[in-house]
């Protein structure tokens, strides 16, 4: 099996996002429109709770470095939260400890990855720390 490039993968996803993702719980898109190398996205989750987000939501900044989608995103929080699968930053996923994350493959996506993290949210109701 031959690799997809980096690119074509990211030109792929950034047509999906362009288009919804779901049912809206979730979107995301390129951070920089003239950022031709795609290494930066914004993300958003619904809030199920309506608590310790702002606004109903959570804004996540998505880092693709050069080896995605062989290794994953990092992936930021914009607001610092109390909940189990982040790093000590409070802010940082920690993809080893949220379930459907746990084994990247590259075969999943940026959708992929912010429909594990609202099912993460659901089931662990995160406290914002502001």
């Amino acid at each position: 099996m031959v690799d997809e490039p980096r690119n074509f993968v990211l030109l792929r996803e950034l047509e999906q996002a362009e288009k919804g993702i779901g049912d809206g719980r979730c979107s995301y898109g390129l951070k920089y429109p003239d950022d031709a190398m795609m290494y930066r996205w914004d993300g958003t989750i619904f809030d199920p709770h309506h608590s310790s987000s702002e606004n109903g939501f959570y804004s996540l900044e998505i880092y693709c470095g050069d080896e995605y989608p062989k290794k994953p995103p990092t992936v930021t929080f914009t607001q610092p939260l109390r909940m189990s699968g982040l790093h000590d930053d409070m802010c940082t996923v920690d993809f080893s400890a949220i379930d459907g994350l746990k084994m990247w493959k590259s075969s999943y996506g940026m959708a992929h990855v912010l429909k594990c993290l609202y099912s993460h949210i659901v089931k662990h109701k995160p406290r914002s720390l502001r």
